[in-house]
């Protein structure tokens, strides 16, 4: 194959038979060539395997590592701001130890949201047989991550709605499923402005489950489309990265809907908003 040598065929024929033809030597030649490329194809597909292997459990260790010490400065910080909150607020000190400790707080809970993406990932990268397939009320983990997030939503002043059919059932695991729903209803809130409407929908067609969340918000670029459900792809644009994010939360929502034998599509005009729209098969009925 190419310049390597990888083995050799031995064709031979009887005392007596004929020589080989120019034809059949050619044919004996373009036969090697062929097994060359099936063996070295076979050999990059074994070594990506080795290397997504060697990478989900690299993440998982690393992330598991972090996350204790993570928890523990995230307790000590909580300490340290009860201490500055019963400072005098004219003490000369309390005004920077207030605004330091705040600052260290959102940096780790970023840092901590990072790792517990980064363990998402390497779950959900996982084999499908691994899912569980137990009857699911995409409905109901619809609306809780809707109810979830609606204080968020509150806060920024983002009016966020919900419709559901009822009886909306597929087969999976719920906490997937909730993981799937949250990130999707969450960014639509984070990228969308005060003023703002984000709308979720869940309803049933023919054999299939169909969950709908439009948004007002910043919208997509059609060179972002693209790349939007890439391990830490974030989009260029000036106003989307001024959100935090790990460019994970995509990522894990397509490997979810994948495992869950579903289709994921993103449609979006760049400053007018965004539709996500997830397909998975109903449950089989009884």
């Amino acid at each position: 194959a190419g310049p390597e040598c990888l083995g050799r065929i031995v064709m031979r024929r009887r005392v007596g038979q004929p020589d080989w033809s120019d034809e059949e030597a050619e044919a004996a030649r373009a036969i090697g060539q062929d097994l060359g490329d099936a063996v070295l194809t076979a050999r990059s597909y074994l070594r990506q395997q080795e290397l997504g292997d060697y990478k989900g459990r690299l993440i998982t260790a690393v992330s598991h590592e972090l996350r204790q010490p993570i928890s523990a400065m995230l307790g000590h910080l909580a300490v340290l701001a009860e201490t500055v909150d019963e400072l005098d607020p004219d003490d000369p000190t309390y005004a920077p130890l207030s605004s330091t400790t705040r600052r260290i707080g959102r940096a780790a809970e970023r840092l901590s949201g990072i790792v517990t993406d980064l363990l998402s990932l390497s779950l959900v990268e996982g084999e499908e047989s691994a899912t569980p397939r137990t009857p699911v009320d995409l409905g109901e983990v619809v609306h809780g991550a809707v109810e979830l997030l609606s204080i968020r939503a509150l806060h920024g002043q983002v009016t966020l709605t919900e419709s559901s059919n009822a009886d909306v059932s597929v087969l999976g695991d719920a906490a997937e499923l909730e993981r799937l729903m949250i990130n999707l209803v969450g960014n639509a809130v984070k990228y969308t402005a005060a003023g703002g409407t984000v709308a979720v929908s869940c309803t049933a067609e023919g054999d299939e489950a169909i969950v709908t969340i439009t948004d007002t918000g910043i919208g997509i670029s059609a060179d972002d489309l693209a790349h939007l459900f890439e391990e830490f792809y974030r989009a260029n644009d000036v106003e989307a990265r001024r959100r935090e994010g790990t460019g994970l939360g995509l990522a894990i929502v397509a490997r979810i809907v994948e495992r869950h034998h579903g289709r994921i599509s993103a449609a979006s005009i760049h400053g007018e908003g965004s539709t996500f729209t997830v397909t998975l098969p109903l449950a089989p009925p009884g």
